[in-house]
């Protein structure tokens, strides 16, 4: 079956972060990752992002790359050559991508040539994705790929392919994208579990990818002996959900003399243990859900596994340890207005977070939030490449309960600029008290794209009508 050609592609979207032109800062950011990491590391400038590999995509390389010729295209950094040969087209999306996925989708059927959508929003919306694709693949690719594959070959594609199975760790093979192309950061990219056992009604994990679990540990430290790795990324949703099984992760690491990076929850924030063997595993930056600092907000989002009181304590014994922290804050829930976003810009220059992100509170396709704000009639808006949570170039896609729309983007954009205001940077990482190399330049690296509000548009937008800031409840002197 060699002799059939699969092409997989990752539709681009539009980052904050992307490149429009290189200043003499960012060559020498590149050449500290060339100099310590990897020499072919670079900053493309015709690349939409250049962080992270989409998973999704080489976790399907790795599924079919035995049985058929397998090309790759992430659209992030690559170009699409639409007179490509192929027998079959398959686009992994999310929501925010689905847009673009469809008018590749309708080149490639233009010449003929079949496609077919898997992915998130296709697992979701799979009678939507039918209408511009051929086959729509829903649920976890194990379970329904080896159909895919033998249809293709007897040149009997179904139009629908569904996996309601959940699969064992075990079935998914590791994916190895080449690290050292130059197209990504230079880290080994491994999955110790899959999905998420806690039930946040804003997030899609559960209902696309089922109940938590686990690889071997042995499994694991096999993997990266092989590649030889020393800097790993863990993309799980969360890598300490199980705390036993994360234990065991963390004391099977320990003799490798790797530094890695992952996401973390807030129910392991009095196990002091397991901190500890977090950090003597190599762990050197951990990404946390804060979410929001008030507490009625958790309650309303089900996302019981954080305590908002506990914050500060996580934040202190993860500094101790020299553990920096990404903090994750999403603005918009039923109990914010617009003294939020002030209040939350002092908790975390106080409390020193190494590298805070916003988002916009999204009601997702097929979660709790969504049926719910649904149902209440308070999404406003239904184009899916709006339903971008983090990159604030459109107003938010429902009605907020206690500010308009309007308000809360701009909060959201004063927000990233008050906490990447030069000064205020300096400050986060003297309160923090860990100066380590790879978060100075994120930091700089977020706040020199963060600066001019341009740089939070599509190119293809204009900012004009934007009043900054409003009537907001901040403190200006923030800013100054």
């Amino acid at each position: 079956m060699k002799n059939k050609h699969v092409l997989l592609i990752n539709p681009k979207t539009v980052n904050k972060y992307y490149h429009v032109s290189l200043s003499p800062i960012d060559r020498i950011i590149t050449g500290f990752f060339s100099w310590t990491y990897d020499k072919n590391f670079d900053i493309p400038t015709h690349s939409h992002c250049t962080t992270m590999p989409p998973i999704s995509l080489y976790a399907l390389e790795a599924l079919i790359k035995d049985r058929v010729n397998v090309t790759v295209i992430d659209e992030q950094v690559d170009e699409i050559d639409f007179n490509i040969n192929a027998d079959l087209v398959c686009i992994t999306s999310t929501t925010t991508q689905i847009k673009r996925a469809y008018q590749i989708s309708e080149q490639f059927l233009k010449r003929g040539v079949p496609t077919a959508i898997g992915g998130v929003h296709a697992t979701a919306l799979p009678d939507e994705c039918q209408n511009y694709f051929n086959t729509v693949c829903v649920g976890e690719a194990e379970g329904y790929i080896d159909n895919v594959l033998d249809d293709l070959n007897k040149g009997t594609l179904q139009f629908r392919y569904v996996n309601k199975r959940t699969i064992s760790m075990e079935e998914a093979p590791f994916y190895q994208y080449d690290i050292s192309g130059g197209k990504y950061l230079p880290f080994h990219v491994i999955n110790f579990s899959r999905s998420c056992p806690f039930k946040c009604d804003f997030c899609s994990i559960q209902s696309t990818l089922g109940s938590y679990r686990t690889r071997s540990v042995e499994s694991v430290v096999e993997e990266i002996t092989k590649a030889g790795a020393k800097n790993v990324w863990f993309p799980d949703a969360t890598l300490t959900a199980n705390p036993k099984r994360a234990m065991e992760l963390f004391e099977g690491l320990k003799p490798l003399g790797i530094k890695w990076l992952s996401q973390i929850t807030m129910n392991v924030a009095n196990n002091d243990r397991l901190l500890d063997a977090m950090a003597e595993s190599g762990c050197w930056l951990v990404s946390i859900g804060f979410e929001t600092l008030n507490a009625r907000n958790i309650k309303t989002a089900s996302k019981m596994q954080n305590k908002v009181d506990e914050y500060s304590k996580i934040i202190e014994k993860l500094h101790k340890r020299r553990i920096a922290i990404e903090g994750n804050f999403v603005f918009g829930f039923d109990e914010d207005d617009s003294s939020v976003f002030d209040t939350t810009v002092k908790f975390i220059i106080k409390s020193g977070i190494d590298l805070p992100e916003f988002y916009v509170l999204t009601p997702y396709p097929d979660t709790v939030l969504y049926k719910n704000m649904k149902k209440e009639g308070r999404i406003v808006d239904e184009d899916w490449s709006h339903y971008d949570n983090t990159h604030f170039h459109y107003l938010p896609v429902f009605q907020p309960k206690n500010m308009s729309r309007e308000e809360l983007r701009e909060g959201c954009l004063y927000a990233d600029k008050a906490v990447y205001k030069f000064t205020n940077v300096i400050r986060r990482l003297k309160n923090a008290g860990i100066w380590r190399t790879p978060v100075l330049l994120a930091n700089y690296i977020y706040a020199s794209r963060i600066k001019s509000r341009h740089n939070l548009l599509p190119v293809t937008e204009s900012i004009s009508d934007v009043n900054p800031y409003l009537d907001l409840n901040i403190d200006d002197s923030l800013l100054v």
